[in-house]
């Protein structure tokens, strides 16, 4: 989520999961030409039939030129 918006593998976003040593997975977000609106809270959410779990990330940008 970014924010409370779903987000879906696009030409914006890249969504990869993979296995890691057999027992966990590792979840990755790829966000393409990043602009300033592409700052602010970003969630993942991992269910099962166990139950879920949440992890956050705020994406904050501040000064600094284009390279």
């Amino acid at each position: 989520y970014h924010g409370t918006t779903e987000i879906k593998d696009n030409s914006k976003y890249t969504l990869t999961l993979e296995l890691d040593q057999k027992l966990y997975y590792l979840a990755r977000l790829q966000i393409k030409n990043v602009v300033k609106v592409d700052g602010g809270e970003y969630k993942a959410v991992a269910k099962n039939k166990n139950g879920q779990g949440t992890a956050t990330i705020n994406l904050n940008f501040e000064g600094g030129e284009k390279p």
